[in-house]
This record gives structure tokens, C-alpha cells and sequence, in this order.
């Protein structure tokens, strides 16, 4: 997949406390995080997590966060900047 096909094709560069975190689940309805408990952050980088193609995101889940188990449609890759798994 060329990231210039999803609209990547600039560089940006933004500080971590210049990223909007939206609260999930939210009325947006979102897809597939119904399921998650309240109090998870999402801050959306590129992409539409809700339709196909290239999406990349940052998460933030409070203390103690239990992921329940679920499934995505898409590929997935996690990298964890903070904490333990």
C-alpha cells in the first residue's frame, strides 16, 4: 500500500500536547468499540479508523483498563509508549 494513496504524502510533525483526544466510545458510534469500556482516549494522526485503508492513531487507556476481547478487519500493529501490557 502506498501511504501517498491514503493522503500521507507530506510531512507533518506534531508535539504529543497538540493532539485532540476524542473520549471512546463516543455517540459517533464509532465502529466495534461499542464494546469497550468508558474512559479510553483516541487521537486520530491519518486515516478513518471506520473505513478501509491506511489509519494510524494513538490510544490512551486509564489505569487498570481491561480490553475486552474482540476482533478487528483490519490489520493491526501496537506499539506501547508508556506502561506495561
Amino acid at each position: 500500500m502506498n501511504v501517498a494513496d491514503q493522503g500521507a504524502d507530506e510531512t507533518t510533525f506534531v508535539h504529543a500536547s497538540q493532539l485532540t483526544w476524542d473520549l471512546l466510545p463516543s455517540e459517533k458510534g464509532a465502529t466495534g468499540l461499542g464494546a469497550m469500556p468508558k474512559g479510553l482516549l483516541r487521537a486520530l494522526l491519518l486515516g478513518d479508523p471506520d473505513r478501509p485503508g491506511l489509519c494510524i492513531f494513538r490510544m490512551k487507556y486509564p489505569a487498570n483498563f481491561r480490553v475486552p476481547p474482540h476482533y478487528h478487519w483490519m490489520a493491526e500493529h501496537t506499539t506501547v509508549l508508556d506502561g506495561e501490557v
